[in-house]
């Protein structure tokens, strides 16, 4: 039983000096650079480089220099808010982007997610991408590691949106 005892505190104090400190809230926007490439690709995006990719996509264009400018300032994955924006909105054409300037889906339930969805109509269209960003981080990437992790509780009614984010972002990566 003593050897079991001691054999258990060696095997604690080794994973407690190896494995990397954590508070219990850290998260993807803490990552330091050797935890993130599991997690979402490296991906230095440039305004124009966007852009360019989205030349048929009228209605994302439109937000590019600020999700740019948002993910930058928050210090968060550019290639991720891409993604959920394109697949929230659906390339930027649904009422909800359109006409809340909610182009995240954010509070956007799916028995009615235009009414329920929030309203960042009253901001002009670069503080309501800015402010989604924010609301983002503060409330989702707080919240887990992976994509994975993320879409639990970003749209827990859709057991794909991991897959589909992915996809997108991988289609943005090599694309642009």
């Amino acid at each position: 039983m003593k050897r079991i005892i001691i054999l258990a505190t060696i095997l604690a104090i080794v994973l407690l000096t190896t494995l990397p400190k954590t508070s219990g809230t850290e998260s993807l926007i803490n990552a330091s650079e050797s935890q993130l490439p599991n997690k979402i690709p490296e991906y230095e995006a440039t305004t124009d480089k966007l852009l360019q990719y989205f030349k048929i996509h009228t209605e994302m264009r439109k937000i590019v220099p600020y999700i740019v400018k948002g993910c930058k300032q928050e210090n968060i994955p550019i290639l991720l808010i891409m993604a959920i924006a394109i697949q929230e909105s659906g390339w930027g054409t649904s009422d909800l982007a359109g006409n809340k300037k909610n182009y995240f889906g954010i509070s956007a339930y799916d028995w009615d997610p235009y009414e329920n969805g929030s309203d960042f109509s009253k901001y002009t269209l670069e503080e309501a991408v800015i402010k989604s960003i924010q609301m983002i981080k503060k409330d989702y990437l707080t919240h887990g590691w992976t994509i994975d992790e993320i879409g639990a509780k970003y749209c827990p009614t859709d057991p794909k949106w991991s897959e589909h984010i992915t996809s997108i972002m991988n289609d943005l990566q090599n694309n642009t």
